[in-house]
């Protein structure tokens, strides 16, 4: 079993990604910046190509508009990905403990190489070494992205008791990533006990998000009981 790697939503609508954005979701005000600088926000609310619009969801944050920029020179191709890297590690760096959107968008670069962007390299150590620090400042898309690397035993010894514990704090934010990975632990005893009474309700609650794999989880559960 799987679920998407990324924490961008892959299945939502524009009325939801806005409600997140306006209510201060970082990872949500972030994915429309992105999506504004690649011309492309799915929904009855389309919005392309204006970056004014976009930047109003930023809320002055400079990493995350840095962060946003970068992904959109690099998903663009306008820009060598050695220095998009670079940018990003210097957000990551940057402050006290360093901004945790660009530590998980990093660590994302490193975990996908070219299947995140073309000219990126892959390196499953590092991209855990980034998903830890944006988990650490209790990034949800770090916590997710943590979560299967220790399940999937990937950059990192598989510690499944792990996984479930860095999903589960995920969905104590109410994050949809983090319900649907933490009920797949619950649907198939990884790291938890089973419980398919318990999986079928974070599937739940993450399908109400528009979660696809929640859905089609949940689906399941009902057809098959």
């Amino acid at each position: 079993p799987s679920s998407v790697l990324l924490a961008f939503p892959q299945n939502f609508t524009a009325e939801a990604l806005l409600r997140d954005a306006r209510a201060g979701n970082a990872t949500a005000q972030v994915t429309i910046a992105v999506l504004q600088f690649i011309g492309h926000f799915p929904g009855k609310a389309q919005l392309k190509g204006n970056l004014t619009r976009a930047l109003r969801f930023l809320n002055g944050a400079s990493a995350a508009y840095h962060v946003a920029a970068v992904l959109g020179e690099l998903w663009r191709g306008s820009t060598d990905p050695a220095v998009c890297l670079a940018t990003l590690r210097v957000e990551a760096l940057g402050g006290h403990a360093g901004d945790p959107t660009a530590q998980w968008v990093l660590g994302c670069c490193l975990d996908l190489g070219p299947e995140f962007a073309a000219g990126l390299y892959e390196n499953k150590h590092e991209a855990v070494k980034w998903f830890q620090r944006a988990a650490e400042q209790g990034h949800a898309g770090g916590l997710c992205n943590l979560g299967l690397c220790y399940r999937d035993g990937e950059g990192v010894h598989q510690n499944l008791h792990l996984a479930a514990k860095f999903f589960s704090k995920a969905a104590q934010q109410g994050d949809a990533r983090g319900q649907v990975n933490l009920g797949m632990c619950y649907q198939y005893g990884y790291g938890v006990p089973k419980d398919l009474f318990r999986a079928a309700e974070l599937f739940k609650k993450s399908a109400e998000q528009g979660d696809a794999q929640a859905q089609v989880n949940l689906g399941l559960c009902y057809k098959y009981g």
